[in-house]
């Protein structure tokens, strides 16, 4: 086999292996969408409880932050679960994926939403305990 068949039979390769990612990602969109469209309410409701925690946790010192990152998880749960006149768009693999994963972590209890969201209330957490830690 000389270097242009290689490259060819490579590339048809590549092809095909492309083609077989995207028929996998798209079912998985379709699967998350699915699964939040179906248990949305309980996403949301993690959601909230978490955010009430965090917020108790803080004594409200940071009440709207955490209040604003509350809403953004939930819009992004119903934009994923295809709600509210707005299709479910994940721009790339990672957020179908993620939206997947973090719909049935939440279903489960475990309060996965939205990572950006998460990653938001931690450091509003640690703000705090920084904040305690420096008036001692």
């Amino acid at each position: 086999m000389d270097r242009d068949e290689a490259r060819e039979k490579a590339g048809e390769k590549l092809g095909e292996l492309k083609d077989k990612t995207g028929e996998v990602l798209e079912e998985l969109r379709v699967k998350g969408q699915e699964f939040l469209g179906k248990h949305e309410d309980t996403i949301e409701s993690a959601i909230d409880k978490m955010a009430g925690f965090v917020d108790e946790q803080t004594k409200r010192k940071y009440h709207d932050k955490i209040e604003t990152a509350a809403e953004k998880a939930k819009t992004t749960v119903e934009r994923l679960a295809g709600d509210a006149g707005h299709p479910a768009t994940p721009t790339d693999a990672t957020g179908a994926a993620g939206a997947a994963a973090g719909a049935a972590g939440a279903a489960a209890g475990a309060a996965r939403v939205d990572a950006q969201a998460d990653v938001r209330l931690v450091e509003v957490v640690l703000a705090d305990r920084r904040d305690r830690d420096v008036d001692r």
